[in-house]
């Protein structure tokens, strides 16, 4: 499973679209004997500057078929989340690491955090939309696209982290400039190319 980028539209000091490209399908059963089930991963925010990310996108919700679960873990509905807490792919996966995912460290140190188990509402999100992507270098996939309104204005450069699925196998991060209306910042491969996104892959 690949994370390919991430474009951000900002449409005012409140607002901004996101698209996520990826070949991970939203929802999917585990090949083998582990009997795990994985889900997109919540996109982590850090808005304040301090060392973790203290908020989080949900935008899973309308891509979560089949029948398995992850650690009993199903998560919160979709929206954007301050003062969340963190599970890594070590919790989802009841403490074992699938030779899969990825065993690495965020710029922190910490372990990938790719979901959260509670937040408090900092704004809206748009209802999800999923839609086939192809691109000239032979990425494939879905571009997720979503509009994120915040309750407050952004207004200093913030860090973003993205572990594509809850199994945190491939991982987008980097820093965003402080948004100014009318921009597009692309972060990864996206469309257009990479600006400020790395990936790291185990």
């Amino acid at each position: 499973m690949n994370a390919y980028g991430m474009d951000i539209a900002v449409t005012s000091a409140k607002t901004m679209d996101f698209k996520v490209y990826t070949n991970f399908d939203g929802a999917q059963d585990t090949t083998g004997t582990s009997g795990r089930y994985f889900h997109l991963a919540d996109i982590a925010l850090d808005f304040d500057g301090t060392p973790d990310f203290e908020a989080a996108i949900v935008f899973r919700n309308g891509f979560t078929g089949g029948t398995g679960a992850n650690g009993g873990y199903t998560g919160l509905a979709d929206g954007i989340y301050g003062g969340v807490n963190w599970l890594t792919s070590f919790d989802i996966n009841n403490g074992v690491t699938p030779s899969y995912a990825y065993g690495g460290t965020d710029a922190n140190g910490d372990a990938i955090p790719v979901a959260i188990t509670s937040g408090a509402s900092i704004g809206t999100i748009s209802t999800p939309t999923k839609s086939a992507w192809t691109n000239d270098d032979g990425g494939f996939g879905n571009i997720y696209s979503f509009t994120v309104t915040l309750d407050s204005n952004i207004t200093r450069p913030f860090n973003v982290l993205f572990g594509n699925a809850t199994c945190g196998n491939d991982v987008l991060a980097g820093t965003v400039p402080t948004p100014e209306p009318g921009t597009m910042i692309l972060l990864g491969t996206g469309l257009a190319g990479l600006i400020g996104f790395r990936r790291k892959k185990k």
